[in-house]
């Protein structure tokens, strides 16, 4: 409100001054004309505060366009009228009233066309919007305007495709938790069943070779290990729990390949560990050594008898680099575009687990940490991954 009386009030100061220089009246016209523009100064005001204080109570757009353009003309006619005596001839005043009922009749048509294209934008808006309550995020309000209505719709049309985005996404991940619980049970099942059987057949003594037995036991027993760890890690990751430290990521590497040499000479590999005396970095130990002993381990179990696996860890832009080699067949082309998707594998080879979490886990964990992982070119199969230095 008093915004419209400084602007009211600065118009007519300069219509006053305008009149001065145009008119150059004399004292008795001056006196009427200051009247004049103070009394239309005071019903403008009056008028702005009624239409202001009701405008948010018409039920019609449409409806308050009208009253403002016929508030308007309404405004103009009364300061016409006010002046009339001192400019206008009785014949002249009746002409005048003709042409204000003419410009009250032409304003109501500008003010049915301009408020026409308003609301239809408006109602395509609402219908975009009842649309979306119902659950259909594919539309959006082909609504093109440069104005305030404009932005409203391309506000509309934005929410409406980051509601379209979040839709997917969830779909996507319901998706993949149902793939994952199959995947998951799949795994748990395979060597559950076999350790049953297993167990049954000693228990009912018919197992022939009790040694061989116990061996294809104990390697169950190490593949549900693995994928109990796996989840674990997987389960830390999604829920926040990675908690990065100051760590020697050199000694980390060291500690892991030395708790993994009994099981790469069961499988005639030889495990390799090239690295400087320290690589400081910021990562949780018991994620980045469980992913460090899933590569090695699945190289391990992959590689060609007499071949030699490589660890190798270096200084890097970002911070220290991990790199596990082995002599292997390496990845598919095709597959390294996938490697890091969940439930993808090269063959059952590359995948520290049968499900092809392992380097899907691997990722999950250098991304908590803001590092970067990829599959290294050959001869071989080759991963590498960077974590960030140590801050301090």
């Amino acid at each position: 409100m008093t915004r419209l009386v400084i602007i009211v009030v600065a118009l007519a100061t300069v219509w006053v001054a305008l009149s001065e220089a145009a008119m150059q009246p004399s004292a008795p016209e001056r006196l009427a004309l200051y009247g004049i523009f103070g009394a239309v100064t005071v019903v403008t005001v009056a008028v702005g505060w009624i239409l202001r204080k009701f405008a948010n109570r018409l039920t019609s757009i449409t409806l308050t366009i009208q009253i403002i353009a016929v508030s308007a003309v309404l405004v103009a006619a009364l300061g016409s009228v006010m002046a009339s005596p001192m400019f206008l001839t009785a014949h002249d005043l009746r002409l005048m009233f003709v042409e204000l009922g003419l410009g009250v009749a032409l304003g109501l048509t500008l003010a049915l066309n301009v408020a026409g294209s308003v609301t239809d934008d408006l109602a395509q808006i609402a219908r975009t919007a009842e649309l979306v309550a119902a659950g259909d995020t594919s539309v959006r309000t082909r609504v093109y305007r440069p104005d305030e209505i404009g932005t409203t719709a391309r506000a509309v049309d934005e929410m409406v495709a980051q509601l379209d985005s979040a839709k997917r996404q969830r779909e996507r991940d319901e998706q993949g938790r149902r793939d994952f619980l199959a995947a998951v049970g799949h795994d748990l099942r395979t060597p559950l069943s076999s350790l049953r059987a297993g167990l049954e057949a000693l228990q009912d003594g018919l197992v022939v070779d009790e040694g061989v037995m116990l061996h294809r036991l104990v390697g169950n027993l190490g593949t549900l290990e693995r994928l109990v760890d796996d989840l674990s890690i997987l389960g830390r990751v999604e829920a926040g729990g990675i908690v990065p430290v100051a760590i020697d990521l050199a000694e980390l590497a060291d500690e892991t390949v030395d708790s993994l040499v009994t099981v790469a000479q069961a499988n005639r590999v030889e495990l390799i560990v090239q690295a400087p005396a320290r690589v400081i970095v910021e990562a949780d130990p018991s994620a980045v050594g469980r992913l460090i002993r899933n590569l090695v381990d699945n190289a391990i179990r992959y590689a060609p008898a007499g071949s030699a696996i490589l660890v190798r860890v270096s200084v890097g832009g970002l911070g220290g680099i991990v790199e596990v080699a082995d002599q292997g067949p390496g990845f598919d082309p095709d597959f390294e575009l996938v490697a890091f998707d969940r439930f993808t594998t090269n063959d059952p080879s590359r995948s520290a687990s049968g499900s092809g979490l392992g380097l899907a886990i691997a990722k999950s964990v250098i991304d908590a940490h803001h590092g970067t992982i990829g599959i290294g070119q050959g001869p071989g199969g080759i991963v590498r991954f960077e974590l960030p230095a140590h801050a301090g």
